[in-house]
């Protein structure tokens, strides 16, 4: 799979190329926007320190081709019939969602397995996938992480499915990087701040914002299947582990954003003037969208 240096490489060649033939160039609205959020969504994620990523792969390589290991963990599970951990590849873009929820859903049933081993009723692993999941275990905040990573992971989703299509949506593009950007920094970011983001023009990294613009820790969310689980856990953890969380939250965040906006097609002009052949703009600013189109 190419990356957003491979996409540029070939169109610096290409309209070079052209250039000399015809004295022309190609036009130039940066790269796709697909690898650039997935990478930053990756970025983010290594951020917060949370290791999730680690965690996921490991829970799946535990039973990978271990039928035996198999076995042990259905039987710990009783009369019910739990399902397998799913393959989480960080490098595949839609891939985020359902690995950890599936974790999520099994999780008991992995507790159950662990309880299975410690009682010496199933075969101890000696794999480091195995001591992997019994440091989670340890982790109260664990499942709150995870809430956090798919609530976060379901943001950047649809902008993923939307552009992974063979069709000309280059005028939708800097809409819905906005909205996505937008939809961010509004986790950390007063209502005040975000309010002034109407265009691309208006953008600023994270660390050029004042402090005054950010959110408390205590105002920040960590989305609502988080909280749920975080409050489960409130009166067994102390608040300064809760107060770490947030801040680690944030520094994913942040993380992101400053990924995106360093490196997403918001930065071209040329990415941001094509949205003049949006309807969407056409039917509401019309004005603009002429303004655009004369650029």
């Amino acid at each position: 799979m190419d990356g957003p240096n491979v996409n540029r490489k070939v169109h610096r060649d290409v309209s070079s190329e052209l250039e000399k033939e015809t004295g022309q160039s190609l036009l130039n609205i940066g790269s796709c926007g697909l690898h650039v959020v997935h990478n930053s969504f990756r970025h983010g994620s290594e951020k917060s320190g949370w290791a999730l990523g680690e965690f996921l792969r490991d829970l799946y390589t535990l039973f990978k081709k271990a039928p035996a290991r198999k076995d042990d963990y259905f039987n710990a599970a009783g009369e019910s019939t739990p399902k397998l951990p799913l393959k989480f590849c960080g490098h595949r873009w839609l891939e985020n969602v359902p690995a950890p929820e599936r974790a999520l859903e099994i999780w008991p049933f992995v507790l159950l397995y662990i309880k299975a081993v410690r009682k010496r009723e199933a075969s101890e692993p000696s794999c480091k996938s195995y001591q992997t999941i019994v440091e989670t275990k340890s982790d109260q905040l664990f499942t709150a992480k995870l809430h956090s990573f798919i609530f976060l992971a379901k943001i950047l989703r649809p902008f993923l499915e939307k552009f992974q299509k063979d069709a000309p949506l280059a005028p939708f593009l800097v809409p819905s990087l906005l909205a996505v950007v937008k939809r961010l920094y509004s986790l950390i970011l007063t209502q005040e701040a975000v309010a002034g983001i109407k265009d691309a023009a208006d953008l600023s990294l994270p660390k050029d914002l004042p402090s005054s613009s950010f959110k408390k820790e205590s105002e920040i969310s960590l989305g609502h299947q988080a909280e749920l689980a975080l409050d489960k856990v409130k009166t067994k953890v102390s608040a300064l582990k809760i107060k770490d969380l947030k801040q680690s939250f944030s520094a994913c965040v942040k993380e992101i954003l400053t990924r995106m906006l360093q490196k997403s097609p918001l930065r071209y002009t040329l990415a941001n003037n094509i949205t003049c052949f949006n309807p969407d703009t056409i039917k509401r600013q019309p004005e603009m969208a002429q303004r655009m189109l004369c650029k």
